[in-house]
């Protein structure tokens, strides 16, 4: 059984107190559709990966990712035939570091033209669904903030700057969650190690997968004191800390469709250094959120030097409280086709 995710915690709250009632990890299969399809009004489908294993190095095959899709487009089909809604929140095009690009992208593709309303989180989402799914009815349910969702700092700016081996006075770029190849990382050390200031440090918080991305990252750092990396899982307890002792997230992903790290930054009071066109352009304007276009990103890096950190984290904390849970629920209940309670 899976566990739930923040975003999904955070989501069945606000849908919780507006009447909804979630039950959750359903097995989708064709039994439990006749068995219950007549108890349930919707199912909502979130990451197709873990539903048809795509994202298992280990087991993954073509044939058997064939079956579990099939099975996953054929179950789908009855809940659609005995009344039940089917509603897709589509947080990727396909799935990261997708191993099977083309398997995944006809599943996805499938599973569009079997849902009844599709759910993304930006108006850039739904524009990048409409060109590679071709449905053109999405949902923007912008995903909600992270405020007092992880516990405070127990510790100083100061202190946790000095755990890590980090000068006082030095400004700190903050490149976190897991380390894998899709963000992008090893180009984001070269640009740092690029810059001509010594009074720079680029931390990298999170865990790698495969174990081969960190490694990556290790070599592309090779030894520069300027580079800090902490490549393991980041405890819930030292989040806000890590975020605390940065000055400016920075996510140099080619694309930004989707992030749950870009709200996380801002909850925290961390502007974000992001690739435009994308989600994070539209989320929120500068300072809390800092374009960059192709070819820019050591260009970036520097100007946001010179910013006020006092301006720049008021301006992201803004953005933050821009995005609540109940207004990401009450447009999910929008795809359910019900309102929920006022």
């Amino acid at each position: 059984m899976l566990p739930e995710s923040p975003y999904q915690q955070l989501l069945h709250s606000a849908l919780e107190e507006r009447g909804a009632r979630i039950a959750l990890n359903a097995p989708l299969r064709a039994s439990w559709a006749i068995r219950l399809g007549g108890q349930i009004d919707v199912v909502h489908l979130h990451w197709l990966e873990y539903l048809v294993g795509s994202n298992d190095r280990e087991t993954l095959k073509p044939a058997r990712m064939i079956v579990r899709g099939l099975r996953l487009l054929a179950t789908l089909a009855l809940l659609r035939a005995r009344g039940v809604r089917v509603v897709w929140t589509v947080h990727n095009l396909t799935p990261h570091d997708a191993l099977l690009p083309k398997l995944d992208l006809a599943l996805a593709r499938a599973c569009a033209r079997l849902s009844n309303r599709l759910v993304v989180h930006s108006r850039y989402a739904a524009s990048s669904v409409a060109l590679a799914y071709g449905a053109r009815d999405a949902i923007v349910a912008y995903h909600g903030n992270f405020v007092d969702y992880y516990p405070a700092a127990a510790a100083t700016r100061e202190q946790v700057r000095s755990r890590l081996g980090i000068p006082v006075d030095a400004h700190v770029f903050l490149a976190f969650g897991q380390v894998r190849a899709y963000k992008r990382l090893p180009e984001l050390v070269q640009a740092v190690r690029g810059l001509p200031r010594d009074d720079v440090r680029l931390l990298v918080a999170g865990r790698p997968i495969p174990a081969a991305a960190g490694e990556a990252i290790a070599a592309a750092a090779d030894g520069d004191p300027r580079i800090v990396l902490r490549l393991e899982h980041i405890a819930d307890g030292e989040v806000a800390a890590l975020h605390e002792a940065s000055d400016v997230a920075v996510m140099p992903n080619r694309e930004v469709f989707s992030s749950g790290a870009l709200l996380l930054a801002l909850s925290l009071g961390v502007p974000v250094i992001a690739r435009t066109p994308s989600t994070a352009g539209e989320l929120a304007p500068p300072p809390a959120v800092q374009p960059y276009g192709p070819g820019a990103l050591s260009e970036a890096l520097l100007a946001s030097m010179e910013l006020d950190r006092a301006t720049t984290r008021a301006a992201a904390l803004r953005a933050a409280a821009d995005y609540p849970w109940d207004r990401t629920a009450r447009a999910v209940l929008e795809a359910y086709g019900v309102t929920g309670r006022p």
